[in-house]
């Protein structure tokens, strides 16, 4: 489980995330969505033990924890293969284990087919899958998502989204995910939290998990409509379309 409470960062005189509370227990996913610059990568910064200047406090029970970043930070000198099974040869795992785990997330990541490739020669789908497997493939209980799909084509990013899921029910892992996108905040996350200005305004529970053949519905696109709504209330006026 992971608790934040009453969470401050600043910069010099200038807070950037102000009393921020709230909670996650295992398995479940929790959606961040506001504005650029509202303090989102830097909430995902404070929970990975990543940034001084921080008061409040943060309890993460999760055994593992990891970062993925929108760049994704796989190592360009490196296959995906090798990329994948990084941590698990710092750890120690004996080759056979190491071979059979990234035999296993690979074929649920559909990713199989580009192991011997260098990041250069993949999709940016395909790397965004990659740097979910060295994720997974740590038995990582809880990841932290900083905006992993924004780089991505309307239909690679569904594809990661329907993917991620997949995955998350499949480990019964956590994550948080970073978006300033409306429908993939209500696609990832089973309660969403709306940022403004360094502050969780409101946290709201969601039917929609999960549901990607809900993506074309009215009962979806009314979802959208009401966070859209809430964050207009808080005066982000102009805020993207779905």
């Amino acid at each position: 489980m992971l608790e934040v409470k009453n969470l401050y960062v600043s910069y010099g005189e200038r807070d950037i995330l102000k009393n921020i509370s709230f909670s996650l227990s295992k398995g479940e996913t929790l959606s961040i969505i506001g504005p650029s610059g509202c303090g989102k990568s830097t909430l995902l910064l404070s929970i990975a033990n990543l940034k001084e200047n921080i008061s409040g406090d943060i309890l993460n029970k999760f055994k593992d924890t990891n970062l993925i970043l929108q760049s994704n930070g796989l190592f360009p000198w490196k296959t995906i293969k090798e990329n994948i099974q990084l941590g698990l040869i710092i750890k120690g795992m004996s080759k056979d284990k190491i071979e059979k785990s990234t035999e296993k997330i690979a074929l649920n990541l559909n990713i199989e087919h580009i192991l011997d490739k260098y990041p250069s020669e993949v999709s940016g789908g395909e790397k965004q899958r990659a740097a979910l497997g060295r994720a997974l493939v740590l038995d990582s209980d809880l990841l932290l998502m900083d905006e992993p799909s924004s780089a991505l084509d309307s239909i690679n990013k569904e594809n990661f989204q329907n993917i991620l899921c997949k995955i998350q029910k499949e480990y019964n892992m956590s994550y948080i995910i970073v978006t300033h996108n409306i429908e993939e905040a209500v696609i990832l996350g089973k309660r969403i939290a709306i940022m403004i200005d360094g502050e969780i305004k409101k946290i709201i529970e969601n039917p929609y998990y999960g549901q990607g053949n809900a993506r074309r519905s009215y009962e979806f696109f009314d979802k959208c409509n009401e966070l859209r709504a809430i964050l207009e209330a808080y005066g982000e006026e102009k805020y993207e379309k779905i």
